[in-house]
């Protein structure tokens, strides 16, 4: 992944990302605890909604991935300025 991004704007991404993270977190923890309750304390829903958000990021990763290896893959890949 820190490969795709350019050197020298390194840490501005790496400091856009976690602000990113930290308000998915703000909205998503809520949201778990909503679900939590509207179903009654029934914890094994709770695999459900990890399963759904990991399949969402093996998702993002494997379209990521094809999209790097047609842009040259690790020794054609440029990244943008």
């Amino acid at each position: 992944g820190p490969m795709m991004l350019p050197r020298e704007k390194f840490a501005t991404f790496l400091s856009a990302l976690q602000l990113c993270v930290s308000l998915a977190v703000i909205c998503i923890v809520p949201a778990c605890g909503w679900l939590l309750d509207s179903l009654h304390h029934a914890y094994r829903f709770i695999y459900l909604w990890a399963s759904f958000f990991i399949a969402l990021s093996l998702l993002s990763t494997i379209v990521t991935y094809r999209r790097f290896m047609a842009l040259g893959g690790p020794s054609g890949y440029v990244p943008p300025q």
